[in-house]
């Protein structure tokens, strides 16, 4: 799922929540307004063990050898069956609680700023601000929501491999045996987890 903050209004990205169907351009992936059907991420999530929520993922370079790695400040990572790591506003939070809604035909889930869990992003934080969907209350310090071009991204997920030609890098979370493949180049890097 991804879309720009001139897009925050449409029901898919503002009141649907991720139980609902709501696909738009979801034969047409792009980074300003996609999401998939119900019935795709349902089957997505259940062969996934993590939920993601990027910002202009779009932006990252797209050649390997020059790739910018992710930069975690307005990030969040969780294991679907629990909430283990949250870095918001440049405030680490791995461990704590934060608060998240999601309301069928009202609200898209996202994270509210207010100061009810244990997890409180002060530094740079605007009153009732919405992060990661729903936007209704903005904080242009918000990387998902500083400009109107701006992206947000929900992805599911779990092992990430990216093979690429004999001379480029191959990335995995973790080592995976590889028979079919003319290559297989023993270099991993360690992806945070």
């Amino acid at each position: 799922m991804s879309w720009n903050r001139e897009y925050k209004d449409l029901p898919q990205f503002k009141s649907k929540a991720f139980t609902q169907d709501a696909p738009i351009n979801h034969k047409t992936p792009n980074w300003y307004t996609y999401r998939q059907t119900l019935a795709r991420m349902k089957s997505a999530r259940s062969h996934s063990t993590y939920r993601r929520a990027t910002y202009s993922f779009n932006e990252m370079q797209t050649t390997f050898n020059k790739m910018k790695k992710i930069d975690y400040r307005d990030y969040l990572r969780s294991k679907l069956s629990d909430l283990d790591v949250m870095i918001y506003l440049g405030h680490a939070g791995s461990g704590t609680a934060v608060e998240f809604y999601q309301v069928h035909d009202t609200y898209f889930l996202h994270i509210s700023s207010h100061n009810r869990c244990t997890f409180k992003p002060n530094s740079g934080a605007v009153s009732s601000e919405d992060n990661f969907g729903f936007y209704n209350n903005i904080n242009q310090n918000f990387r998902c929501t500083m400009t109107n071009s701006q992206t947000t991204q929900w992805w599911f997920g779990g092992l990430v491999v990216t093979w690429l030609t004999d001379s480029e890098l191959v990335r995995i979370d973790r080592r995976l045996a590889c028979p079919k493949l003319s290559i297989c180049v023993q270099k991993f890097e360690k992806t945070g987890e």
